[in-house]
């Protein structure tokens, strides 16, 4: 019956009908409360729930709406802190002893960095007092022929690549320095002119000392001056050369040199 009063009256009309017939079959009681008591209301909410179409397809998008008005500039950040300049001063003698610069960040000390002048040894000049040069040497052998022995004699020189100062000459005119060579096998203690060791060398000034690392049948002849060409008599403004006796056909030494200036 519904479905052929739905046919005939549509969905809107069904509803209406529908309230209409609950208002007549409730009698005075619709007429003396004015309105649907609120059992007749969930009882055509119910109906009209069950025969409502289904929802339509979503409608297209409206225009868009015109900007709004501009909003209102924020307020001000604080002013940041004021950064802090350099300050620059002179060197110490302990900080650069061949003299320099400092510069720090104005009132923090623990900044301070030090720029010192370059080097006081020019291109021909001579090692200062007291300062020292350091180097390594290594002497060997590989095999023998027929005319080598068992035992022979190899040089090591030991090149300064700064000079000493030049001292005068002897009574034979002979250039002498007199710079004493001390040999020290890995074995032997330190002495008072040479108080280090191959991986610490150290020279007392007006001392060339070479210490040794490794030796393999070698021993130690004596140092040649190659400034007069005379053995035993110390190392030139130049260097010196180290005389070596290898024992056997494998023979090999190396080491560190240290030499302070007098």
């Amino acid at each position: 019956m519904l479905t052929r009063l739905q046919n005939h009256f549509g969905t809107a009309g069904l509803i209406v009908a529908i309230v209409a017939l609950t208002a007549a079959l409730s009698g005075g009681a619709y007429a003396a409360s004015g309105g649907l008591s609120g059992k007749q209301k969930k009882e055509v909410e119910k109906i009209a729930k069950k025969f409502a179409g289904k929802p339509g397809a979503t409608g297209p998008a409206g225009a868009t709406g015109s900007a709004g008005a501009p909003g209102k500039d924020g307020t001000n950040g604080t002013n940041g802190t004021n950064g802090k300049g350099t300050e620059t001063g002179t060197a110490t003698a302990s900080e650069c002893p061949e003299g320099g610069a400092t510069v720090q960040v104005a009132g923090e000390p623990g900044t301070k960095k030090k720029i010192c002048n370059g080097s006081p040894w020019p291109a021909g000049g001579t090692l200062p007092s007291g300062e020292s040069l350091t180097g390594t040497w290594a002497v060997g052998r590989t095999g023998v022929t027929p005319e080598v022995g068992a035992s022979t004699f190899v040089y090591a020189p030991i090149s300064f690549p700064i000079p000493l100062v030049a001292a005068g000459e002897d009574e034979n005119g002979e250039v002498d320095n007199e710079i004493p060579v001390t040999y020290l096998t890995k074995a032997a203690p330190p002495t008072a002119g040479c108080p280090g060791s191959f991986d610490a060398p150290a020279a007392e000034p007006g001392n060339l000392c070479v210490y040794t690392a490794q030796s393999n049948e070698v021993e130690f002849s004596e140092e040649t001056n190659p400034e007069n060409g005379l053995g035993g008599f110390g190392a030139g403004k130049s260097g010196v050369v180290m005389v070596f006796k290898m024992n056997t056909a494998v023979a090999r030494a190396r080491g560190s040199w240290v030499l302070t200036a007098p």
